[in-house]
């Protein structure tokens, strides 16, 4: 449903949710994960994704009481 927006990745620069974007869409095109991101500014969000244990995607997570 693409609701959340935690499995969003780089599709040639631009945002998409891996959750909703076709395989076929991605042929050819350069995907970055926030694994990928490395050394550049935005490395401190996968620091924190990391940390915090946030899932990928929460939609099939269980709920936590």
């Amino acid at each position: 449903m693409a609701l959340c927006g935690a499995c969003t990745v780089h599709v040639n620069g631009a945002p998409a949710r891996s959750c909703s974007t076709p395989l076929s869409g991605a042929v050819g095109k350069r995907i970055t994960t926030i694994e990928g991101i490395g050394q550049t500014k935005e490395a401190s969000l996968a620091v924190r994704v990391v940390e915090n244990d946030v899932p990928q995607c929460g939609y099939c997570q269980s709920a936590r009481s």
